[in-house]
């Protein structure tokens, strides 16, 4: 779980810290803290290893560096975007543009375009936060 208080520059933390409190207020003052706790620890956990699993076979033996709390974002809006169409009475419904730049976000991340990103943990953690979501949690 380390790997969510490692950023590599200011617009990295502040992107993340933005989308994490932006989601996470939302989930928290609608299905409480604990909630949002449990959804934060196991993206945290999951994204991570999903990352490191996927760099372990990309390049084995070589020493796995990344950092970042994107994988945990992605979870949150995973969750967000479930909850939005399944269960809209929750009050947890993103506006469709927040929708479409998250996933075309990811999309261009995965192209290379933007650097070197975490796009494992990116992946896993909108499948964690979609399972989440899609569990009535």
């Amino acid at each position: 779980m380390t790997p969510i208080f490692l950023h590599f520059g200011i617009l990295h933390i502040v992107f993340n810290s933005w989308a994490t409190i932006v989601e996470g207020t939302l989930i928290e003052t609608r299905r409480g803290t604990s909630r949002l706790l449990i959804l934060v620890l196991v993206s945290a956990v999951v994204s991570n290893l999903g990352q490191y699993y996927y760099m372990d076979q990309m390049k084995p033996g070589a020493p796995h560096f990344f950092g970042g709390l994107s994988g945990v974002g992605y979870a949150l809006f995973g969750y967000l975007w479930m909850k939005g169409q399944y269960e809209p009475e929750q009050g947890m419904i993103l506006h469709p543009n927040t929708v479409s730049t998250m996933l075309i976000w990811l999309v261009l991340c995965m192209t290379g375009a933007v650097g070197p990103i975490a796009n494992a943990a990116h992946v896993v953690g909108m499948v964690v936060g979609i399972v989440f979501g899609l569990c009535r949690f």
